[in-house]
């Protein structure tokens, strides 16, 4: 166990494990979209996100430059941000379904379900909505479209069956180091999970349940009034750029020596993080234009979502 209060922003002083990223794919880039979205969402969402401090490094001495120090996502990790007593207690799955505790056989009879019944009967979706937390999954699809997250497959979610809390299964937003990417700010991933033949790389992984809740209209209803919210609040393109800044202020007085001792430049590095703030201030209109293109939406849908574009 380590004992220290590693991340200002919890409460937490104990941990089983941490984690020091380097910002994965976008280590040599903007070096922060992980943290951007997670820290984002962590505010409007019941989503369990890791938290995240920066911290330079140095081995022996040594200078490594800068790191991401974040909650490692294992059954320790949703335990004590859940106030589960008991890990061991936990079903974690990951990707198409594939357990890291516990075991996906529950899991993938609710899926079965979802591909032979219609979620658009009320009996049927009541049935779902025992098993899984729909609006904690709405609020992960909604992240996750918005972000324009290429790299969908890195997918965890879990449940807690020792009676504590309701048992279902609610999922896990991490691992967004392909969001925010200049070139998919116009990409269509409503589309994408929408796709019968599935999302992410190589379209493995199913788009089952998004497909089904959708066909629910008391659901497609809520989820349109929600992602207007979050495009009015937690993506509010104003509030994005503010956080991009929070962030790059914080990093800005570490890059020269960074970038000195590893490779590339100061004005490379901003560059990248110049590329994320024109991903927020052009995001929001395209979503809208997506959200109108794939799912048949009232004049007064219509409406709401383009309200909320800056």
């Amino acid at each position: 166990m380590l004992e220290y209060p590693f991340i200002d922003s919890l409460d937490f002083t104990e941990y089983k494990s941490i984690v020091l990223r380097n910002g994965g794919n976008d280590g040599t880039m903007a070096k922060m979209r992980d943290i951007i979205c997670t820290s984002l969402v962590k505010e409007t969402t019941d989503l369990d996100i890791a938290g995240y401090q920066t911290y330079v490094a140095y081995l022996n001495g040594e200078y490594w430059g800068t790191y991401h120090l974040r909650e490692k996502i294992n059954k320790y990790f949703i335990a004590q941000n859940n106030g589960l007593s008991d890990p061991d207690n936990i079903d974690l799955l990951v990707g198409t379904g594939t357990a890291l505790v516990g075991d996906n056989s529950d899991y993938k009879k609710m899926i079965e379900f979802m591909e032979n019944n219609s979620l658009a009967d009320q009996d049927n979706f009541d049935y779902i909505a025992s098993l899984m937390d729909v609006d904690n999954f709405m609020d992960y699809i909604i992240c996750e479209i918005w972000s324009s997250n290429s790299d969908t497959g890195n997918i965890k979610y879990w449940r807690d069956k020792s009676g504590t809390t309701d048992g279902k299964w609610r999922w896990i937003y991490y691992d967004l180091d392909w969001a925010l990417w200049p070139s998919y700010v116009d990409s269509d991933r409503v589309e994408r999970q929408l796709d019968p033949d599935g999302h992410g790389v190589g379209s493995m992984y199913p788009t089952t349940i998004f497909r089904s809740l959708i066909k629910n209209e008391a659901w497609k209803d809520k989820f349109i009034e929600r992602f207007a919210y979050h495009l009015e609040n937690t993506f509010n393109s104003e509030k994005v750029v503010a956080r991009i800044d929070e962030i790059y202020n914080s990093m800005k007085g570490e890059m020269e020596a960074e970038r000195e001792e590893f490779g590339g430049t100061v004005a490379n590095w901003e560059s990248h993080v110049e590329k994320l703030r024109e991903f927020a201030k052009n995001r929001n209109k395209y979503v809208v234009q997506h959200l109108e293109n794939n799912l048949s939406l009232t004049t007064e849908q219509k409406q709401m979502l383009e309200d909320t574009i800056d």
